[in-house]
């Protein structure tokens, strides 16, 4: 084609793999950590030539002082291409989302715009394939994020990941969302929003509402918790909720489905606010299946006597950085059905009860995890070994009582043992 003056058709040079772009990235952030690590070197150097260059000056020390100015200013220019490069590679991965223009002829119907109806079932099939495609599907163009806007029969999770400053709009936002079984929200604790008419109207609508998150409620908490769907069977509160003691007692008789419970970040949580919760329904027709506390300094573990006496279908139980004494953990051992045993950072005593609430369950605990539950010696963890043979997660932290010979002789015990 040449010898005619036509150039040949250009050619795409071929895409790159997955596991080569990783190798390019990690290759670019190894780069860019060795410059930060120039750069902040030579900035300490240049501050130290400045100070010369005031104290003494002279013409040596100001050119070693200009030198690692200059010096400065191109790893800065180095940076910047290394940030040019991770965002040019960015929309390398991006690029095959984007359809390619192409001519359509005039007689063949466009079916580009399709109406919103039809979108809603594309939607629906390829978030059940993929959910993590359902973030990526409104950034494509206006019309997607048009049509899955419209579809809120289909929303199944949400999530507010910016403080929420009006609850008003967020209502309207979710107007008609019926179907979410997710939800998430954010609070200002310095700020709280306090609507309490949007606050029920909201929670109030979403029947099919199973898993409810609330990160720094505040204030608000109240207002939430006197509205809470009462088919919720998961609550998770974060940061620090203003709950009043009756209002625990009032959740727990309002969700009858109840089956787990998180608080974490808590510092006003304590043992008669998790009583209330969990003995507000008699023994036989209380769901709870899994509690899990951590970094709530009121905990000092008399609660487990109300757990042990009315959650008797407790399978997952955690407690983490609590003010809690193991010696507490006795009423817990009447707990046989437990499947999974997290103990972190109680206190620096003996961890001979951890390990008898451990030996005392049934076969059915498959996950023991002790991390500073106390001082664990070789004897205890020969007795663990023993009674739960059928473990297969252990997890021990801040044990160094125990030998490399017993620990070995201990994991030869638990053939099932994967973790």
């Amino acid at each position: 084609f040449s010898l005619f003056g036509v150039r040949p058709p250009a050619r795409d040079p071929p895409e790159a793999s997955e596991q080569e772009v990783e190798q390019q990235q990690q290759q670019l952030m190894e780069k860019r950590a060795s410059l930060h690590a120039v750069l902040e070197k030579t900035q300490r150097n240049l501050g130290h030539f400045a100070l010369q260059c005031r104290d003494n000056p002279s013409f040596e020390v100001e050119g070693l002082a200009r030198f690692h100015q200059d010096r400065v200013m191109q790893i800065q220019v180095e940076l910047k291409t290394l940030r040019s490069s991770f965002k040019e590679m960015q929309r390398e991965r991006l690029r095959p989302l984007r359809m390619p223009l192409r001519r359509v002829p005039s007689n063949v119907p466009c079916t580009i715009d399709l109406p919103s109806d039809k979108y809603a079932v594309i939607f629906q099939m390829v978030v059940a394939h993929d959910a993590s495609l359902a973030s990526i599907i409104p950034q494509v163009c206006k019309s997607w994020r048009d049509a899955f806007g419209a579809a809120k029969h289909y929303w199944r999770t949400f999530a507010v990941t910016r403080p929420i400053t009006d609850m008003g709009a967020l209502t309207n936002v979710l107007h008609q969302a019926d179907n979410l079984t997710q939800l998430t929200f954010l609070f200002d604790e310095s700020k709280p929003c306090l609507d309490k008419k949007s606050i029920r109207r909201l929670l109030g609508s979403q029947t099919s509402l199973q898993s409810l998150h609330f990160v720094s409620p505040g204030r608000a908490m109240p207002i939430a918790m006197a509205a809470l769907p009462t088919q919720l069977q998961n609550l998770s509160i974060e940061g620090n909720p203003d709950i009043p003691s009756s209002a625990c007692y009032t959740v727990g008789t309002r969700l009858k489905s109840l089956s787990t419970l998180h608080v974490s970040e808590a510092p006003g949580f304590n043992d008669h606010m998790l009583t209330q919760l969990v003995a507000s329904r008699p023994p036989e027709d209380n769901t709870i299946e899994e509690i899990s506390i951590s970094r709530c300094r009121g905990m000092r573990g008399t609660a487990f006597k109300g757990i042990a006496r009315n959650c008797r279908g407790l399978k997952r139980i955690k407690f983490a950085r609590c003010s809690v004494n193991p010696q507490a953990l006795e009423p817990l051992t009447s707990l046989h059905g437990l499947e999974d045993i997290s103990l972190i950072s109680l206190g620096r005593t003996d961890a001979a009860p951890a390990v008898d609430l451990v030996c005392s369950c049934g076969p059915r605990l498959k996950t023991v995890v002790l991390v500073d539950a106390g001082h664990l010696y070789n004897q205890s963890l020969e007795r663990l070994a023993d009674a739960q043979p059928h473990l297969t997660k252990l997890v021990l932290g801040m044990c160094s009582s125990i030998t490399p010979d017993s620990f070995a002789a201990a994991i030869g015990g638990l053939p099932h043992l994967k973790h």
